[in-house]
């Protein structure tokens, strides 16, 4: 219950605080709001957590880096520090989908859920073609670069990965632990393509401060289940 309460707290603290940066008109420290929430997650976990699993810590320490290089000045390096930013992101990301798969079972997965992995597959490819064809282009014009085009794919590439091994771990094991790491995952994957939806196609305050609730919560919540026991005698997966 002490991280139930954590939960609650941080995202009540947090909506008043952005309501009072829109109500005084205080919108560009909205990023340095933003900028400690993972690290300190980070830190309650590492000081609070007595077992630690490697993979989830390098996925806070990678975001935490990358979370503390958003708000600098981009106009000085701007490359740099996209790339640099980014590539921390996507670094996590990837030991996120680690920490997806460590209690997964494939054979499992093709065994029972063959028809959920089917569709899943197909809507993923969708998806990456879409994004590849259409939108991507179409907010990242030829200005920006192949590198930067690239990266952007990639990129999102990584979040359906994430969004769809969530959703695979919790239709396979069905306890509480994967279900709030479910709901966590997609609550950053719907923040980061919102996010994407206000600097590029949309500037509306409500994306932005939408994005920004669910960031909080899927961090929160990402937390939350990082001490929960999961169930892996009868699986025969080592932690």
């Amino acid at each position: 219950m002490k991280k139930a309460n954590v939960l609650f707290v941080c995202v009540i603290v947090f909506v008043i605080v952005f309501l009072l940066l829109d109500q005084f008109n205080f919108k560009s420290l909205e990023e340095w709001i933003l900028m400690p929430v993972v690290p300190v997650f980070a830190v309650l976990y590492f000081v609070k957590n007595k077992v630690k699993s490697s993979r989830f810590s390098v996925f806070l320490i990678a975001y935490s880096l990358g979370a503390a290089i958003q708000p600098l000045d981009l106009e000085t390096y701007p490359s740099l520090m996209y790339y640099l930013g980014n590539g921390l992101y996507m670094l996590a990301y990837i030991f996120l989908l680690l920490e997806l798969l460590k209690t997964m079972s494939f054979k499992v997965v093709i065994k029972k859920l063959r028809s959920q992995l089917l569709i899943l597959i197909a809507l993923n490819v969708y998806l990456i073609y879409n994004l590849t064809t259409s939108i991507i282009p179409a907010i990242f014009s030829e200005k920006y670069g192949s590198g930067v085009f690239m990266m952007e794919i990639i990129y999102n590439v990584l979040l359906l990965l994430i969004l769809s091994l969530a959703l695979l771990n919790y239709l396979e094991n069905e306890n509480k632990k994967t279900l709030i790491l479910f709901i966590g995952c997609s609550f950053i994957v719907v923040s980061e393509f919102l996010l994407l939806g206000y600097y590029y196609l949309l500037e509306s305050y409500f994306l932005n401060y939408f994005s920004s609730i669910l960031y909080v919560v899927a961090f929160s919540l990402l937390y939350f289940q990082s001490d929960l026991k999961f169930d892996i005698e009868k699986k025969g997966v080592s932690v």
